[in-house]
């Protein structure tokens, strides 16, 4: 296993002494097996107000996600042209929790686009890649031949995520990761 998160747990695991079983499930599921008991963390995890009082969060964010709108590299939407945006279909992923961020800036901006949630990012990919969207959310941010980013939006924090009963486990992840911010602020 690697990338970000893992190197973040890692570094934890330097503190606590804990070794992990890492398992992938998609976000909603996820977040029921974290609530019965049946996951003890999951990471990057979004501090919606319907996830408060349900579960415990990190006191820091482990890192930040930042939602890019994208459009298919051929379309004729540009970058910030909110005027083509208004009525567009927007494909976001179930595993992430940018429906309500998306919903705010669509608010802001006064535009009227209808939502539509797929499983994940690949599904979403694949639609708008179709045509049957017009535009995508996605937090992954690497040049793609395919897409072209159309504009960026809101930053979301992502925490360490606790079952509302683990308090020791959870002062467990602040302690470590407050030391990690003293010793590796970058």
């Amino acid at each position: 296993h690697s990338g970000y998160g893992v190197s973040y747990l890692e570094e934890i695991a330097r503190y606590t002494q804990w070794k992990y079983e890492y398992v992938f499930y998609f976000l909603e599921n996820c977040m029921k097996r974290l609530a019965n008991g049946e996951l003890d963390i999951t990471i990057m995890t979004h501090q919606l107000s319907d996830r408060r009082g349900v579960f415990l969060f990190s006191n820091i964010p482990m890192g930040y996600d930042y939602p890019v709108l994208y459009a298919p590299a051929n379309s004729d939407i540009y970058y910030q042209d909110y005027k083509a945006f208004d009525g567009a279909r927007i494909g976001v992923s179930a595993e992430t929790s940018f429906q309500e961020t998306l919903s705010i800036y669509l608010q802001e901006l006064d535009l009227n686009c209808q939502i539509i949630t797929f499983p994940a990012d690949k599904d979403a990919k694949a639609a708008l890649l179709q045509g049957n969207i017009d535009m995508m959310v996605s937090s992954v941010f690497t040049p793609q031949k395919d897409v072209k980013v159309v504009d960026r939006f809101s930053v979301a924090p992502g925490y360490i995520t606790t079952n509302l009963k683990s308090h020791k486990l959870m002062e467990e992840i602040n302690n470590a990761m407050q030391k990690i911010r003293i010793h590796h602020p970058d």
